[in-house]
């Protein structure tokens, strides 16, 4: 019997195991829970007398394809309150199934970390509209916009003739709040709720009849 020399150190299922399982990988072999892995799939072949009443099962290795991509609309959200704002472009959107007249404004958000000491929000004060004849809009006489345009510029309107671009560049006062709800009433989870313009309450700097 030969004898070991000190420094031979033998562990027990390191090396032969590993190359016993590479070698069943490579070769399609069975492991020893009965476990194939190939390039076509990974399958489970019973064992024993239960071999012979089923067949192998195989699980195909599918690929993995490049992760799909899917962007969003920012919603801001602030806080509920009275903000100073200032208009901008309008235009017709479908809201639920409906037209409405979308009147872009910045609202201008307090922001002590900001250096300007306020912060620069997108929002929106969505109005009624109705399409009339000859793909014109038109807002009711006792209507928010008809409100609110009257507001800004400071006039009745002469002919029924009432162009969002009075609102463009005046600096309004604006009441701000949340939409918690969805359009069949259902709450929305917290981090699907958003800030719109509900309201323009005065003018502060700008408007009057030259926006005529």
């Amino acid at each position: 019997m030969k004898g070991r020399g000190p420094d031979t150190v033998e562990s027990p299922g390191t090396d032969s195991s590993i190359h016993s399982s590479q070698n069943r990988a490579q070769s399609g072999m069975p492991s020893v829970d009965g476990t194939v892995e190939s390039d076509t799939g990974i399958c489970h072949e019973p064992a024993g007398a239960a071999a012979d009443d089923q067949r192998t099962r195989c699980r195909p290795r599918h690929a993995v394809g490049p992760e799909i991509t899917i962007t969003t609309d920012e919603t801001p959200l602030i806080a509920e309150g009275i903000y100073d704002a200032v208009g901008g472009d309008a235009r017709v959107v479908p809201i639920f199934g409906r037209k409405k007249l979308a009147l872009h404004l910045t609202v201008l958000a307090p922001d002590p970390v900001n250096p300007s000491g306020v912060r620069h929000v997108p929002l929106q004060r969505f109005y009624n509209v109705t399409v009339g004849p000859g793909g014109r809009f038109r807002a009711g006489r006792h209507s928010a916009y008809r409100r609110e345009w009257i507001t800004v510029t400071g006039r009745r309107p002469a002919r029924d003739r009432l162009p969002p671009s009075a609102f463009k560049h005046v600096l309004v006062r604006v009441e701000v709040r949340t939409v918690t709800h969805d359009s069949k009433q259902r709450p929305l989870p917290v981090g699907a709720q958003y800030s719109v313009v509900s309201r323009v309450i005065e003018v502060q700097a700008g408007g009057g009849p030259r926006h005529a």
